[in-house]
């Protein structure tokens, strides 16, 4: 046999395994896609992700979904839930979530500023005066307007969670009067407003990870952070902090995200108004659960603990408000002047 033969018959063996090559890439790469859109006996399967414990606010709504939708569903949906970041911590869900791979990603309000700064909204300080006034906006016509503009980025906010007011702790000193926040270091979910907080304030501002925030008060690396009775109870902040200030300055939300064309598009019409219909309920249930959850907490971190805890008279508390005025003005662009205005009058 000649040389080129020879050449001519590698050459077609080497086509041949190019194009089976090509095929099994392709049956590769859709396999994911149906393992996770349907599980072992063909239901339609609904992973939810969440980063904290399972008797969190979170894990609780995330549970009784759960619950509700085998009672209702159980024929033609199954539910797993992946609490305290087993899965996916919140930032690597949320990019799941977009590509497909999970369902559900319980988060919290601002984790969504990098879609939008506008979301810096529920952060803003002594802004809503009560857990209710948060949702009387969130629930109305403004909220649901603010709740739109995540869905430029294929994903749909399905309802949002309140945990309780965010309080402060440090390890340092008592925290009575805004001049107590000078020269401490601080830990914050994200940056912008929630920096800018501090900063306005004297103190510094670190972006941590809830999941180092434990072992970062440990060794020092920040003196004090700001979070619910419940975050601080849950994650045993109360270990390694010695003073709390109920300060009440901002509420802890939780927006429930999904895939926007996963949700519209692809699940079937009546299961898709049957799990509407659950997270109504859910919400609903959550509500009402997380009074009773946040006393819980308080007595935990009472009963547990070894803090000193310090609550703000009225003229402590305004002092507070006064001190963060310039923020209003500050982020007023940024957020939307009228959004600001609006929050203000669901008081």
């Amino acid at each position: 046999m000649n040389r080129f033969k020879i050449f001519t018959i590698l050459t077609v063996i080497g086509i041949l395994l190019l194009i089976m090559g090509c095929s099994n890439d392709k049956t590769t790469s859709s396999t994911p896609d149906q393992a996770e859109s349907s599980s072992k006996d063909g239901k339609i399967l609904l992973k939810v992700v969440h980063d904290v414990t399972e008797d969190h606010i979170k894990g609780v709504g995330a549970d009784l979904f759960k619950e509700l939708v085998e009672e209702r569903l159980g024929d033609k949906v199954e539910v797993e839930v992946y609490p305290n970041s087993t899965l996916f911590d919140v930032e690597e869900g949320t990019e799941a979530l977009q590509a497909g791979n999970v369902h559900v990603v319980i988060s919290a309000s601002s984790k969504l500023v990098g879609f939008d700064p506008a979301y810096q909204l529920y952060d803003v300080p002594f802004l809503f005066n009560t857990i209710e006034s948060f949702y009387n906006f969130d629930n109305g016509e403004d909220g649901q307007n603010l709740r739109g503009k995540i869905e430029n980025f294929d994903l749909k906010i399905l309802g949002t969670w309140a945990g309780s007011f965010k309080q402060i702790t440090n390890s340092k000193h008592p925290i009575t009067k805004p001049e107590d926040m000078k020269g401490l270091k601080l830990r914050v979910m994200a940056g912008g407003l929630l920096e800018d907080q501090y900063t306005q304030l004297g103190a510094g501002a670190t972006v941590i990870p809830f999941s180092d925030l434990y072992m970062s008060l440990q060794q020092g690396m920040i003196d004090g952070q700001e979070n619910s009775f419940l975050e601080i109870a849950t994650a045993k902040i109360f270990e390694v902090q010695d003073y709390m200030t109920i300060t009440n300055h901002a509420p802890t939300t939780y927006p429930i995200l999904t895939n926007k064309n996963f949700w519209e598009n692809e699940l079937p019409e009546d299961v898709r108004n049957e799990l509407e219909a659950i997270l109504e309920e859910v919400n609903e249930g959550v509500a009402a659960k997380a009074k009773e959850v946040e006393q819980e907490a308080l007595d935990t971190i009472k009963n547990d603990g070894d803090m000193e805890i310090y609550e703000l008279s009225d003229d402590e508390l305004a002092a507070f408000r006064d001190a963060m005025q310039p923020l209003y003005e500050k982020y007023s662009e940024v957020i939307g002047e009228d959004l600001i205005n609006k929050a203000l009058e669901s008081q």
